[in-house]
C-alpha cells in the first residue's frame, strides 16, 4: 500500500513521533509557561517546533502562551480563529479562541460570544464567561450580556451588581462633570 505525499494524516503522525523526541523540553516549557516566564516558554516551544507551526496537539495550548504577551496576542487570536474555521466542532479550540479574545476590551465581547455560547456543556467556558463579563468595562448597551448570565446563574448576583454599579458609575461620573461645568 502506498501513501501519498500530502496525505494529511502523515503530517500527524510525522507530528506525534516529533513530540516523542520533544518531551523534555516541552515539560520545561510547561513549567516555565506556568511559572509566569512567556518569553522563555516561548523560546522553548519555537526552538521545539525549528520555526514551523506546531503539531496539531500542541497548537491551542502554544497560542494560549503566545496570547500571554500582549504584543503577540492578535497573531494568537488571528491562528485560533483561523484553526476554528477549519476545524468548527473543536471545543477546545473554540475555547482557546473565546479565552484569547477575552484579553483585550476592543474583543472581550467577541469573547464573551463565544464563552457564553459554550456554557451549557463546558464548565471553564462558563467559568471564563463570567470573569470576561467581570473583567469588561460594561456599557449599558451590554445589558443583554449580563442579563444572559444572571439568567443561567440567578443565584450568582455579583456580576449583575458589577453592571449596574459601573454603568450607574458612568452615569453618575457623567452627571458630575455636566454639574461641575455649570
Amino acid at each position: 500500500m502506498e501513501i501519498a505525499p500530502d496525505e494529511p494524516r502523515l503530517a500527524s503522525l510525522n507530528s506525534n513521533n516529533v513530540l516523542q523526541t520533544i518531551s523534555p523540553a516541552l515539560l520545561d516549557a510547561r513549567q516555565l509557561a506556568g511559572q509566569g516566564d512567556t518569553s522563555g516558554a516561548l523560546a522553548v516551544y519555537r526552538s521545539l517546533f525549528n520555526g514551523c507551526q506546531p503539531p496539531d496537539s500542541l497548537a491551542n495550548e502554544y497560542y494560549l502562551i503566545i496570547a500571554g504577551d500582549r504584543s503577540l496576542l492578535p497573531q494568537a487570536a488571528q491562528a485560533l480563529e483561523q484553526r476554528t474555521n477549519l476545524q468548527p466542532e473543536d471545543a477546545q479550540t473554540r475555547l482557546a479562541l473565546g479565552k484569547v479574545l477575552t484579553h483585550q476590551e476592543a474583543t472581550r465581547r467577541d469573547g464573551i460570544t463565544i464563552l457564553s455560547a459554550m456554557a451549557d456543556a463546558n464548565p471553564d467556558a462558563d467559568r471564563l464567561w463570567r470573569q470576561a463579563l467581570l473583567w469588561m468595562a460594561a456599557q449599558e448597551g451590554d445589558s443583554s450580556l449580563y442579563q444572559d448570565y444572571q439568567a443561567r446563574h440567578p443565584t450568582d448576583t455579583g456580576v449583575m451588581e458589577y453592571f449596574r454599579k459601573n454603568v450607574g458609575g458612568d452615569a453618575k461620573g457623567e452627571g458630575f462633570s455636566t454639574a461641575e461645568q455649570r
